[in-house]
């Protein structure tokens, strides 16, 4: 397995492309993972969406100079919407993420589902969730491309028995995971169920913790979500959580997965790029422990 950081985005946050290329060389990552968010094209942040082909390959090649791979691009936007005009933006979105990687020859799209609007109902929910996923699935095809979804702790899909919804509903088996471990912990769920059972569908997978805590003053705080049973969650880097990591990897290597562990930062982390410092050794020496 190698070790990769996502850009900008919910990742380690940069003035540039080619700054955080040279930070990512520098702190000793072999691959990068690319943001790819902004519909508008209009944001502050790197992004991928204001980039055509032409500009995604001079990025990728930029990447390369420095001795990087690009593992995956991040397209989460949300899909349950009752705004038919920005559901329909989402996906035309996503379709061009997709068509950046086949023209750049990165492996991996990964999706989120989002939250669901309100007024929609569940049963109509599962029927917008499998038709955007058909449309992101038919327009990749042949193109080189998978297309991954990633549960998310408080989204439509977000544990193990929602994505098993999700791929039961769309019934595709080029529906692939991108797998975080960190958002199991939110659903009281051991983060290894998932890989067991789906295995051989992860195709990138994150490297993140998470912390359950108790809600001690019941203040609100930006970086946390308010769990039941006056409990709190929040996001923390590799080894700072209660996520055993080399259970984690270990259980990766046993479903047959030899690909990314990319850094997700951002989420509330304090000082990111001392954290993303501090993963590399420290992941270095799960792959040690867990043997791969």
């Amino acid at each position: 397995m190698e070790l990769g950081i996502l850009l900008s985005g919910s990742g380690l946050a940069i003035p540039s492309w080619e700054t955080g290329f040279d930070l990512a060389a520098d702190m000793g990552y072999t691959q990068v993972e690319l943001a790819g968010n902004d519909v508008s094209g209009q944001g502050g942040a790197p992004d991928l969406g204001k980039c055509d082909a032409a500009e995604a390959r001079s990025l990728i090649e930029a990447a390369g100079a420095r001795g990087l791979g690009v593992s995956a691009i991040q397209s989460h936007q949300c899909f349950p919407l009752a705004d038919e005009a920005a559901l329909a933006a989402s996906v035309a979105h996503t379709q061009r993420m997709i068509d950046l990687a086949a023209a750049t020859g990165v492996p991996v799209v990964h999706t989120t589902t989002g939250h669901r609007s309100p007024g929609i109902p569940e049963g109509t929910m599962w029927r917008m969730l499998c038709d955007v996923y058909t449309a992101l699935l038919d327009h990749a095809r042949g193109k080189g491309v998978k297309v991954a979804v990633e549960p998310v702790f408080v989204y439509s899909v977000g544990n193990l028995a929602t994505l098993r919804r999700l791929l039961e509903v769309v019934g595709r088996p080029d529906l692939y995971i991108n797998y975080d471990p960190s958002h199991f912990p939110y659903h009281d769920e051991d983060p290894v169920p998932p890989i067991v059972e789906f295995g051989d569908r992860i195709v990138h997978a994150h490297a993140k913790d998470a912390v359950v805590e108790p809600d001690t003053d019941g203040s609100p705080r930006g970086t946390e979500s308010e769990m039941p049973g006056g409990r709190r969650f929040r996001f923390a880097p590799p080894g700072e959580g209660q996520i055993d990591q080399v259970t984690v990897v270990r259980a990766l290597r046993a479903a047959g997965f030899h690909g990314v562990l990319s850094l997700e930062l951002g989420h509330g982390v304090a000082d990111p790029e001392t954290a993303a410092r501090k993963n590399v050794p420290f992941m270095r020496d799960v792959l040690t422990q867990a043997g791969a």
